[in-house]
């Protein structure tokens, strides 16, 4: 275990930022960009694994790269290739220490926010990061294995786990840019390396529904909106898919977001009446969220009905300046 002033620190901020997310839902944005403005981002790595995961969760990315560089420089520094890091703490209670695939998804979150916040240059940093530390794992067994090392096959599952959170990136980043094609094989190479993974059959060692979900969101930017139906449709008919009250992150995967986004492409689909149901379902539990009011405009325009339209437009607007 790391103890130390930084882990007191983290503990410390975990603490704060949910006094700021309280704040901010209730209105008070003064007092929770005040507490936000005031923390300490210098933590201790199992910190950082933890804050930036649920910065990550509730769309905040500025606050997940902040975490990230903590994550970063601890890997930089801590330079021997390894499948397991048992001196950090696991996402889960039960599996001791941090897988090397569990390192991928950390450094992936940072790297998809700078995309998510636009600031690319710092986005090709952070994936150029993540590819050497992809190539420098494949080339310590490659070497080992020229050398004559056998291993277990599920070595070389682990190292294909790793290498499908890259091409994810590399999908995230070719979409910002544009460039759909290219964006779209690399979230196909991410989700066949992802379900031929070892251990395919362990739902929290699995990246495939937010493999899947961003896959979905690119085909819908594509117009191919039958294909991106059908696979929403599967994931939603996938074992792994969160049915239980409360399970509603994992992995990546939020299902906030996934009901989002097929409300989303109803629109798209000109079923305007389907996407208004399931925006009203969102906003009741969700009433603070303000692109569902974009949404809402955009709905009531197709439909004809300014004067609905001009009420989201209104409470959009009132959305984002509370936010300010």
């Amino acid at each position: 275990m790391l103890q130390s002033k930084e882990g007191f620190i983290g503990a410390f901020n975990q603490i704060n930022i949910l006094k700021a997310r309280c704040h901010r839902a209730m209105g008070n944005k003064e007092m929770a960009d005040e507490i936000m403005a005031n923390l300490d981002f210098n933590v201790d790595i199992n910190s950082s694994v933890k804050l930036i995961q649920e910065a990550y969760a509730d769309n905040d990315y500025l606050t997940t790269t902040s975490y990230y560089h903590g994550i970063e420089n601890y890997f930089s520094e801590n330079k021997e290739v390894k499948l397991k890091y048992n001196e950090l703490e696991s996402f889960f209670a039960k599996f001791p220490g941090l897988t090397r695939h569990d390192v991928n998804y950390l450094l992936a979150l940072g790297t998809i926010s700078y995309i998510n916040l636009g600031q690319l240059t710092k986005a090709e940093e952070a994936l150029s990061f993540l590819q050497d530390f992809q190539n420098k794992l494949a080339k310590h067994y490659n070497d080992k294995k020229q050398a004559g090392e056998d291993f277990d096959y599920s070595v070389y599952k682990e190292i294909e786990k790793c290498e499908s959170l890259v091409y994810m990136v590399k999908g995230c980043l070719q979409q910002r840019k544009g460039k759909f094609a290219l964006a779209l094989e690399h979230f196909n190479k991410a989700i066949e390396l992802d379900e031929n993974a070892v251990l395919s059959s362990d739902t929290h060692l699995k990246y495939e529904l937010w493999l899947q979900f961003t896959k979905a969101s690119l085909l819908i930017s594509m117009e191919q909106y039958a294909e991106a139906n059908i696979l929403l449709r599967k994931m939603n008919d996938s074992y792994r898919f969160p049915r239980s009250i409360g399970e509603d992150y994992n992995k990546g995967f939020s299902k906030k977001e996934y009901r989002f986004l097929k409300t989303y492409l109803r629109y798209k689909m000109k079923d305007y009446n389907g996407s208004l149901m399931g925006l009203n379902i969102l906003k009741t539990n969700y009433p603070d969220v303000a692109k569902y009011y974009i949404l809402e405009q955009q709905i009531y325009t197709a439909l004809g009905d300014s004067e609905n339209a001009e009420k989201a437009k209104t409470n959009y607007i009132n959305k984002i300046t509370s936010r300010q």
